[in-house]
């Protein structure tokens, strides 16, 4: 019986190291019957729903995924069933993770057309690294286009705006004098626009000097439509340092986002705004100070495809009008930050709120300055 035992030993060796390997890998791998139950499950289970194989055998597939909550699902395994081929299906989670389905029919076996082998994969890295390439792109030929139009349109408008100021000296009829400062206002409204274009086209020229933060940060809060249901929450260490920026710059990238978090919160909600100082090391190198004043409501929060979008020009939820609406605050907000050295970036679940955090460079505090450790925790 010697070669029936080496047989039977090969196909237990066979057996473990397939299980071995099925559990090794780090996607969520798993069988499914024609009735979309889980008749095998690896252990990356754990990973992605916090259950153990165990605990998710019997069940069925969209029992399981739908508890991530995808938006406009479609059964990736339903669709494979009929096609009789792979089929797939990407979405984002409520925890904001995205997640790429991949569903394969298992073929070359009996009652083959019974079975699936069905792949979850958490693809946010690649998908963030796909968003950041694709908005850099926009972004720069949109700066391109902005510094022609802004060079144009500011030529124009200045021959305009002359031609309204001789005018304006040389009546005197009540009339007219209104009609006239009407369109000088016309002119300011254009000038601020030409403006923002000359940001967004990285041609503004900043005007930095030392400044406190918070100093900023109020007077963007009081140029901002007072809203009596919306609570502001400060949270800031007792020792800030001064911070190298252009002050009226920075102050139009905080009104715009305190502006979209009021407008976000129709009903009423808290917006916390957190002022941290954070350090980083590179191996030996000195450290390098970060300023990151974060602003989180409790508002509606921004779908999944809208928040690839949001510093798109032009790009906007709001209805349109002449105060609301325009649609390039957060893309003029962003080219300031940038243009100061620092980052903005933005967080949202649907119907949760949103996050959004502006990370500014700043020279380190001297040691009697402050206390380091809880100014600058390491990250």
């Amino acid at each position: 019986i010697t070669e029936r035992k080496n047989i039977e030993k090969a196909l237990e060796n066979a057996k473990n190291q397939w299980e071995k390997t099925f559990d090794a890998i780090t996607d969520w791998v798993c069988i499914i019957d024609k009735d979309y139950k889980i008749i095998r499950s690896n252990n990356a289970s754990l990973k992605f729903f916090g259950l153990q194989p165990q605990d998710i055998i019997g069940k069925r597939c969209d029992e399981i995924v739908c508890g991530l909550n995808p938006p406009g699902f479609d059964c990736p395994v339903k669709r494979a069933f009929k096609s009789k081929e792979r089929e797939q299906f990407e979405f984002q989670a409520d925890n904001g993770r995205w997640m790429h389905l991949l569903v394969d029919p298992i073929n070359n076996i009996q009652n083959s057309d019974e079975f699936m082998v069905h792949v979850m994969r958490d693809i946010t890295d690649s998908k963030i690294r796909e968003q950041k390439a694709f908005a850099a792109m926009k972004a720069e030929a949109f700066r391109i286009l902005a510094g022609g139009l802004a060079h144009d349109y500011n030529n124009l408008l200045m021959a305009i705006w002359g031609n309204i100021s001789l005018l304006k000296y040389e009546t005197n009829e009540i009339t007219q004098q209104e009609l006239i400062e009407e369109a000088e206002k016309a002119c300011e409204l254009a000038k601020s626009l030409t403006h923002q274009f000359i940001v967004l086209s990285k041609g503004a020229m900043i005007n930095k000097s030392e400044c406190n933060i918070q100093e900023v940060l109020s007077s963007a809060l009081h140029r901002v439509v007072k809203t009596k249901n919306v609570s502001i929450i400060f949270d800031y260490p007792s020792i800030l340092p001064m911070v190298e920026l252009d002050s009226d710059q920075m102050q139009i990238v905080f009104q715009n986002i305190i502006l979209n978090a009021v407008e976000a919160m129709p009903y009423g909600g808290n917006l916390n705004i957190r002022i941290e100082i954070l350090s980083t090391r590179k191996d030996n190198q000195k450290d390098v100070a970060f300023l990151k004043v974060s602003f989180k409501d409790t508002g509606s929060g921004i779908s999944g495809s809208d928040l690839v979008k949001v510093f798109d020009p032009y790009f906007t939820t709001k209805a349109m009008g002449s105060q609301k609406g325009v649609g390039l605050g957060l893309a003029a907000a962003q080219a300031i930050v940038n243009n100061h050295g620092g980052n903005i970036y933005i967080d949202s679940i649907p119907a949760k709120g949103t996050t959004v955090t502006v990370s500014l460079p700043v020279a380190m505090l001297n040691a009697q300055e402050s206390d380091a450790d809880i100014l600058y925790p390491t990250t």
